[in-house]
């Protein structure tokens, strides 16, 4: 999959939570082109990085427990030469949000 289209599913995601118009999950998962299985790894991702999503029974929306502010975003930039050797050569992807960042970084293959 692409990064691009992981980050739009992400943040389409991000944007019904907020709105509290997610309906139930196979609504919500089909109102995005997905399974329920998919919707559910998109969510437990945000919920790994500290979004604190919740379903409310009586409202059928899942929801923020309080508001958050998520970037979704990533940036290329050149590794030193200490970084480059860590990673084999390769690319840092940076995740940032209103309350943690994280740099991930992956190796290109030849």
């Amino acid at each position: 999959m692409k990064l691009e289209h992981y980050l739009q599913k992400l943040e389409a995601i991000d944007q019904k939570i907020r709105l509290k118009a997610t309906g139930g999950p196979e609504e919500f998962a089909e109102s995005l082109s997905m399974s329920k299985a998919s919707l559910y790894r998109y969510i437990d991702f945000l919920k790994d990085y500290g979004a604190p999503i919740y379903y409310d029974v009586s409202n059928k929306s899942f929801c923020y427990e309080y508001d958050i502010n998520i970037q979704f975003s990533f940036k290329v930039e050149p590794l030193n030469q200490y970084e480059a050797k860590k990673v084999s050569g390769g690319k840092a992807l940076h995740w940032q949000s209103n309350n943690f960042s994280q740099t991930f970084l992956y190796s290109l293959k030849k």
